[in-house]
């Protein structure tokens, strides 16, 4: 009997804007890769997607939108972050990138 396998969910933060777009479309990771609002994804949007996403979830940062210092920080401004899928996070950072909030 073979092992069951999963295709990881893999999403990139490519924005440092703290909004969950209304055009966004965060029913899974599949989904917000189509159709991010226009505006690249956030961290918020990513989160919401990756919690509708069954299974393990790999998020990265974009490397050219992530460059360092002010460029890097996010601003929590739509309170605490809410991750509640049952599955593992691997945010992956290639450059700086900090959160406050």
């Amino acid at each position: 009997m073979l092992e069951r396998r999963e295709l990881l969910a893999a999403i990139t933060v490519s924005n440092t804007t703290d909004i969950l777009s209304p055009t966004a479309n965060t029913t899974s990771t599949a989904a917000l890769i189509a159709n991010d609002g226009g505006d690249g994804i956030s961290l918020r949007e990513a989160i919401a997607a990756t919690n509708n996403t069954v299974g393990e979830d790999t998020a990265t940062f974009d490397g050219s939108v992530f460059t360092g210092g002010d460029n890097s920080l996010i601003r929590l401004t739509q309170g605490e972050l809410s991750i509640n899928d049952e599955s593992d996070y691997r945010w992956r950072v290639g450059r700086w990138c900090v959160t406050h909030g």
